[in-house]
């Protein structure tokens, strides 16, 4: 199962991945909060101080997090 090696936040909540398959990614996380019925309170977070990322996740509480197969769909490549 491919991982994530690194995740780096850009401006306007876009993440910039890179995954242990070497595919470098732009994940739009904005578009993704739309999704959640809570968005908006999620909205108004300091999103880039709370993000973390361990294997196949990106989270920023234990509440909320995008799986990898959830980002790799619905990413960019960028290389």
């Amino acid at each position: 199962m491919t991982k994530f090696v690194a995740v780096t936040p850009l401006d306007n909540y876009i993440l910039h991945i890179t995954t242990d398959a070497g595919d470098i990614l732009d994940f739009n996380v904005l578009v993704e909060l739309e999704r959640i019925p809570s968005y908006k309170r999620l909205y108004d977070i300091d999103f880039f101080k709370q993000v973390h990322f361990k294997d196949e996740r990106i989270y920023w509480d234990y509440d909320h997090d995008f799986h990898i197969d959830q980002v790799l769909a619905r990413s960019h490549k960028t290389v």
